[in-house]
């Protein structure tokens, strides 16, 4: 039978307790219709196909390409009818609806996107006005018309590296070993480390598989780290960056991903990185993870860590006292600002506000978020495992704490480079004061405040720290006193 195109939502999950997606093919308006279809023998459906997860960014979209799916539609008896292998993509998901069954193909975020060439100007991203990134770089040292970052390193533990255009020219140079090698003057990945296969290379192989638990999430470090430091779309152009491959997961449910993620800090502190963003988290810290957080603090390098989202729990390691813990502001109802819009009249809410047995929840707790930044509708570069990795994201579906955290990093970098010499003279070099230095800013900056909306009938909830994130402000106050007993408690012992 010839196919037939049509459109239906097919859900499929992968348990644990995440929420199921559901997949749209194109051409029929009701699942009824689609479920009558499949029921009346239409063999070889086909069409574009756009995944949307429940319960979460109904704009996060997924591809499914047309060549890759087939279904079988026997009511009672579900069988794989034909897989063709596509090494650009995800392969191995099953697709369900009614009696039909299928293996797919998911491609990650190539849908509305652009050469990164033709992406938008930087003035067009709602993020970088909100926080006034352009303002924030004009205050820096220039060599060459660039921001010239002196000494400043911030590292980077994710999933390793991407040689993105977004990150500016890669150069191949002769290696010793007689093959080649690429440098770019922002991903410094010779100073980095890969944990998971315990080589020199921190490169994002983008070639596993998703579905599992944890979730896979292939290119997170390439799409975190092109909003911290990338051309057009980034916080701090050419801020220089370095990774360590430390998960495939940002979820660290396990010992030994809290372990490599341990790892990673010390080999950055020792790297010399002055501040160190982590876009991951999980319900519990370990031991291991908490001493190597004591001796970045203790060694005065700054920590930028998620504060989690869809609990109202802060996960660690953005938990721990010791880092600066980074929840999440998003544009009102995910209605991105216009481009010619003032910053200060953007309508903005707390990301990932839910109701769960018909109570009400922000994800955060101010007493481990220390400052609020963009989390949602953020552009970013994505790309394949394939040589097309030079696609810049247009569908503003980025979305997590993990992106507000690169931005209070590239914020932290920023402070380090401006305030350079009076920070060493009232801090000392290595100093856990400096830490809690841009703590103390980060809290009475005097700049937009955090509304926090309220259920009927319900007080008022007043954050301790209700501050978001204003780049320009922190970098033109002045430095505070920090006193003896203001260091944070241990991060080894805490555990709540």
């Amino acid at each position: 039978m010839a196919d037939k195109p049509c459109k239906a939502y097919f859900k499929f999950s992968y348990g644990g307790g995440l929420s199921p997606f559901f997949v749209m093919l194109s051409d029929l308006d009701r699942l009824e219709a689609a479920q009558g279809a499949i029921s009346t023998g239409a063999l070889g459906l086909s069409g574009e196909v756009v995944a949307r997860q429940a319960n979460y960014n109904p704009d996060w979209k997924f591809h499914l390409k047309p060549e890759t799916i087939s279904f079988s539609a026997t009511p009672g008896r579900a069988k794989l009818d034909k897989i063709n292998a596509n090494p650009t993509s995800f392969s191995g998901q099953k697709v369900n609806l009614a009696f039909a069954e299928a293996i797919a193909d998911v491609s990650l975020l190539t849908n509305d996107a652009l050469p990164f060439s033709q992406s938008p100007p930087r003035s067009s991203y709602w993020n970088l006005r909100l926080i006034d990134a352009q303002k924030a770089l004009g205050k820096l040292p220039k060599k060459d018309g660039k921001t010239d970052w002196g000494n400043i390193k911030v590292g980077h533990v994710d999933t390793g590296y991407v040689a993105h255009s977004v990150f500016g020219q890669w150069e191949s140079t002769p290696a010793a070993d007689g093959g080649n090698t690429r440098t770019n003057k922002t991903i410094r990945w010779q100073v980095g480390k890969d944990f998971m296969d315990g080589d020199s290379n921190p490169e994002d192989p983008l070639t596993y598989v998703p579905m599992r638990l944890p979730p896979d999430v292939p290119g997170h470090g390439l799409r975190t780290g092109s909003v911290l430091a990338g051309g057009k779309i980034g916080v701090a152009p050419g801020l220089p960056v370095v990774p360590c491959r430390a998960v495939r997961s940002v979820v660290l449910m396990t010992d030994a991903a809290r372990g490599r993620v341990a790892g990673s800090i010390d080999h950055l502190v020792a790297a010399g990185c002055q501040v160190i963003s982590i876009s991951l988290g999980w319900m519990s810290g370990g031991e291991e993870m908490g001493q190597a957080l004591d001796r970045a603090y203790m060694a005065g390098v700054i920590v930028c860590a998620a504060g989690g989202q869809y609990t109202d729990t802060v996960t660690y390691p953005g938990r721990y006292f010791r880092t600066i813990g980074v929840g999440g502001v998003q544009p009102k109802d995910r209605k991105i600002p216009a481009a010619h819009a003032a910053a200060e009249n953007f309508k903005l809410e707390i990301y990932n506000e839910y109701v769960r047995g018909g109570t009400r929840h922000i994800a955060g707790d101010d007493q481990f978020i220390d400052i609020w930044a963009p989390s949602a509708c953020i552009d970013r570069a994505v790309a394949e495992a394939d040589s097309a990795r030079n696609l810049s994201s247009t569908d503003g579906g980025g979305d997590g704490t993990s992106y507000g955290t690169v931005h209070v990093a590239a914020a932290a970098a920023m402070w380090l480079r401006l305030k350079a010499a009076n920070i060493g003279a009232k801090y000392g070099a290595g100093n856990w004061r400096r830490v809690e230095a841009f703590r103390r800013l980060l809290h009475s900056t005097e700049t937009r405040k955090l509304d926090v909306p309220t259920a009927p009938n319900q007080p008022i909830y007043a954050y301790k720290h209700p501050w978001i994130l204003y780049v320009p402000a922190i970098l033109e106050a002045d430095l505070p006193a920090i006193a003896d007993d203001d260091i944070q408690p241990r991060a080894e012992g805490q555990i709540f």
